[in-house]
């Protein structure tokens, strides 16, 4: 699934991303087991406004981030679009959801971070 996010940010305008993932409610998706993906990534985005917000992240670090988190969200409706996610589909996202925990916190206290999906052969811009 993270060579799949890896795609969807390539060549993706940071602003643009900024703009929609800071004003778009979040996906309905039903529960995944014991992962509640919506509530995550809402916890995330809040995250990332407040890290914006209060100085913590810069506007270029809140665009990365949320290009990453939309990816995340295409996947997950490509996935949900076929049916019931598979347990490695759930993984993965629940894997991809992790990362970009980390990369929100990792940014914030200003450690350098090449990219919220390690995992990925992603081209998107290194974020810090």
């Amino acid at each position: 699934m993270t060579t799949k996010i890896a795609k969807l940010c390539m060549g993706s305008s940071l602003a643009a991303a900024l703009v929609i993932f800071l004003g778009a409610p979040a996906p309905a998706a039903a529960q995944h087991g014991r992962l509640n993906a919506n509530r995550v990534e809402r916890i995330q985005r809040n995250q990332i406004r407040e890290g914006l917000k209060s100085g913590k992240l810069t506007k270029g670090e809140a665009a990365r981030l949320a290009e990453h988190e939309k990816a995340i969200n295409t996947v997950k409706a490509q996935d949900l679009s076929k049916g019931p996610m598979t347990p490695q589909e759930r993984q993965q996202l629940k894997n991809d959801l992790s990362n970009q925990e980390k990369a929100i916190k990792d940014v914030e206290s200003g450690k350098p971070t090449p990219d919220p999906m390690p995992t990925s052969t992603s081209a998107a811009p290194p974020l810090g």
